[in-house]
């Protein structure tokens, strides 16, 4: 099995690694502060308490992480509401350079 990433000829083969190495999860978690309400991500590993980063309170409730789902519709989707917006911001680009330009009529 190889694990291809996408730069000239370079390829990882997973065979040369052996089998014992513990797996590398990375132990996001979202929480929120009950001293100040301020929400916030934190990597924990270990038995290492996390604080918030706004009042330095250890006094945390951890939060249910939802993973982000990325499919061909919720791709197009966000296309969709990227081309929107961009068109949105066009128009108000122009309708603030027609401003501009009257306003300095030389």
């Amino acid at each position: 099995m190889r694990l291809y990433i996408a730069q000239e000829a370079f390829h990882i083969r997973l065979e040369h690694f052996p089998s014992s190495l513990p797996e590398s999860n990375m132990p996001i978690f979202d929480f929120v502060c009950t001293n100040c309400q301020h929400e916030f991500e934190a990597l924990v590993r270990g038995s290492t308490a996390p604080e918030c980063p706004k009042c330095q309170s250890k006094e945390l409730e951890k939060r249910l992480s939802l993973p982000a789902v990325k499919t061909e519709n919720t791709h197009g989707l966000a296309m969709q509401a990227a081309k929107r917006r961009d068109q949105a911001q066009g128009k108000d680009r122009m309708h603030e350079q027609r401003k501009y330009e009257q306003s300095h009529n030389d």
